[in-house]
C-alpha cells in the first residue's frame, strides 16, 4: 500500500476482521492498496520470494502460520487491493523452533 500513497498521496486504508469458524481463529487483513499483479501472485508465499527488502515479506509470516498448523491465504484484484486470511487451529500445532506461551 505504500507504492500507492506514495504515487497518488492518498491515504489508504486497512481493516482487520476477526472470527471463530469452527476449531479456528480467522484474521483477515485487508487493504486498498495496488492489490498483488498477476505475474508475481503463485510465488509470493515462496520462501526467499519478495519484492521488499530481505527479511520482509510474505513468506516468513507464512512460515510461521504454517508452523502453528495454520494457512494463509488471500484474494486480490489489481487496482482495489488484497484481503489476506490467516485461519490458526485454536488447539493448534507446535512446530520445532517455536514455542507456545
Amino acid at each position: 500500500m505504500a507504492d500507492l500513497v506514495e504515487r497518488t498521496g492518498k491515504r489508504g486504508m486497512i481493516r482487520i476482521r476477526t472470527s471463530a469458524d469452527g476449531d479456528h481463529v480467522v484474521v483477515a487483513v485487508e487493504d486498498t492498496g495496488d492489490g498483488i499483479p498477476p505475474s508475481i501472485r503463485e510465488r509470493i508465499l515462496e520462501p526467499f520470494f519478495t519484492t521488499k527488502e530481505v527479511g520482509r515479506g510474505l513468506a516468513i509470516v507464512n512460515g510461521v502460520v504454517k508452523a502453528h498448523g495454520g494457512s494463509l491465504t488471500f484474494e486480490t484484484e489489481v487496482g482495489r487491493g488484497t484481503t489476506f486470511e490467516v485461519r490458526l487451529p485454536v488447539r493448534g500445532a507446535v512446530s520445532a523452533g517455536c514455542e507456545a506461551a
